[in-house]
């Protein structure tokens, strides 16, 4: 004899809400200084979005990556490596960028709360093995 799903259903069970007692919280919890407490998100409270420079320069319309944390040691000048994770998007493969520019605000939203936003402007640069592997062609200037 086959027991149907609904068969295995407990009576009186009920599920609880999204993020209700789990460890993923919509919200956190803030003592105020006046002793309240203030309940504001707790994710994305920060991000940082890395912005590959435009042929002509400029800021694209879109980031390339967007982390929910604000990195504040990438500034003008500095460089890091890209590594491609996405299954059919060259996979494993690196490129380097730097920064050339960096814009940071901070928006104020209902309440006492904000969200730190920072974005990065990178362009490609060739790393010390990647210049080494060019040939006199590649390096030629027309």
């Amino acid at each position: 004899m086959s027991r149907r799903k609904q068969d295995l259903k407990v009576e009186g069970k009920r599920r609880r809400a999204s993020g209700e007692g789990s460890n993923s919280k919509r919200f956190a919890f803030v003592k105020m200084p006046d002793g309240r407490e203030a309940r504001i998100p707790a994710a994305k409270d920060a991000g940082t979005f890395v912005c590959l420079a435009t042929p002509d320069g400029g800021w694209p319309d879109r980031a390339e990556i967007t982390l929910l944390y604000d990195v504040t040691h990438l500034v003008e000048g500095s460089t890091f490596r890209i590594k491609e994770m996405r299954p059919g998007h060259g996979m494993g493969q690196t490129k380097t960028v730097r920064v050339i520019e960096t814009d940071f605000e901070i928006e104020q939203h209902e309440g006492c709360y904000g969200q730190a936003k920072r974005a990065l402007l990178c362009v490609p640069v060739l790393s010390g093995k990647e210049a080494n592997e060019l040939s006199a062609d590649d390096l030629e200037v027309n």
